[in-house]
């Protein structure tokens, strides 16, 4: 969804005083780009790409992006963008994507858990609905 649309589900929701909806622009792929560098946030959600390619139509940008550069650009921020404590959720379709995010995650060495029953071994390389990545700066889960 682009900031429009996000900002009208938001107020359907009626979290107009607790949610922020940026919108990257399409030249600078990079997803703390438009966040400032002492901005912190409790909970982050984010459906980025799930699938590598290249596109020059707006609308593509949604499903295909280049080199998971999004995906990678999220996680080398977490640690200086997430609040102590807080939580974030990655939504992805794609079993390579999740499997680069799980490699990237771990590199990282960011804690993740996975908040959904299936397997990636079971499902066709895209598939919905999406599954859902949780990931903490520290190890602090505790229970589902």
């Amino acid at each position: 969804m682009g900031g429009q649309e996000c900002g009208l589900q938001r107020g359907l929701l009626k979290f107009t005083d607790r949610i922020q909806v940026r919108l990257v622009a399409q030249e600078r792929p990079r997803a703390w780009s438009v966040i400032g560098k002492e901005e912190r946030f409790d909970v982050i959600i984010s459906n980025p790409p799930w699938e590598l390619g290249n596109t020059t139509r707006v609308e593509d940008f949604a499903l295909y992006g280049p080199g998971f550069r999004l995906m990678e650009s999220i996680v080398e921020g977490l640690p200086e963008h997430l609040n102590p404590g807080g939580q974030v959720f990655l939504a992805y379709g794609h079993v390579p994507a999740i499997r680069r995010l799980r490699t990237l995650l771990q590199k990282n060495n960011l804690p993740f858990r996975t908040r959904d029953q299936r397997l990636l071994d079971d499902l066709p390389e895209s598939f919905l609905p999406g599954m859902l990545t949780e990931v903490r700066l520290h190890d602090s889960f505790g229970t589902p």
